[in-house]
């Protein structure tokens, strides 16, 4: 019973990876798609913190809305 856990475990550990791995090529292919300067619009931002909460909380989101369609 103890083996059955743990491979359930390590395979859930596996598709968390693998989702994270994905969600990572997400946000760098949408950046590079829409030809997005990260650095130059962080240094905007970076110095009103309320919008750069908003600006990764929404990112972070809309790549968890297109990773869960795929998965």
């Amino acid at each position: 019973m103890d083996s059955f856990l743990l491979v359930d475990f390590l395979i859930k550990m596996f598709y968390a990876m693998v989702t994270l791995v994905f969600v990572w090529m997400v946000a760098r292919l949408s950046d590079k798609m829409i030809g997005l300067n990260f650095k130059y619009e962080f240094e905007k931002v970076r110095h009103d913190s309320k919008a750069l909460a908003i600006y990764f909380g929404m990112r972070i989101v809309a790549i968890s809305i297109v990773v869960s369609s795929f998965f």
